[in-house]
């Protein structure tokens, strides 16, 4: 096959995934498993069919911008759903803008005090994943999602040590 340079071009474009399940996006694709020194895709995989197949799981993946984390991901949902497997899949654009400007406030009060005040509204931040609940051997606290982490309407509110 010929390779086209103004698409390679294209597919290496940071702010695009490449959808691997597609003809002409698979061509384009390199797994780079050995330099990250990990399958991970494959070890989330596991977790999720293996580990926890009859339970909800929620996998935190992370990395630089356009390191091929939403293509890894796309590839891992597609792999899941030819499993059976129902991927809930949520960008974190879609989340923030479904945040008004008030409940950056409470979240960025949360990140903070790693607390929930029993306000209604934090409830509310609670349940539309917002904001999770964690717990180990010495108890429980509560922290804003990891996707929003990042978000640039979430580092403009204020530094923050976290």
């Amino acid at each position: 096959m010929k390779l086209d340079l103004v698409r390679f071009f294209q597919a290496c474009n940071p702010s695009k995934a490449l959808v691997v399940s597609k003809p002409e996006d698979r061509q384009y694709y390199i797994d780079f498993s050995k330099v990250r020194g990990a399958k991970i895709i494959e070890e989330l995989g596991r977790t999720i069919t293996r580990l926890s197949p009859e339970e909800p799981t929620c996998q935190l993946f992370t990395g630089h911008i356009g390191c091929g984390k939403s293509t890894e991901l796309l590839r891992l949902k597609g792999e899941l759903e030819q499993q059976g497997f129902h991927v809930i899949k949520q960008r974190r654009n879609e989340l923030t803008l479904a945040i008004t400007p008030d409940e950056w406030e409470l979240l960025r009060e949360v990140a903070q005090e790693k607390s929930l005040r029993g306000h209604e509204r934090y409830e509310l931040l609670l349940r539309s994943m917002f904001v999770f609940e964690y717990r180990d051997e010495d108890g429980s606290w509560f922290d804003i999602n990891p996707i929003l982490a990042e978000a640039k309407e979430f580092l403009i509110l204020a530094p923050l040590h976290l």
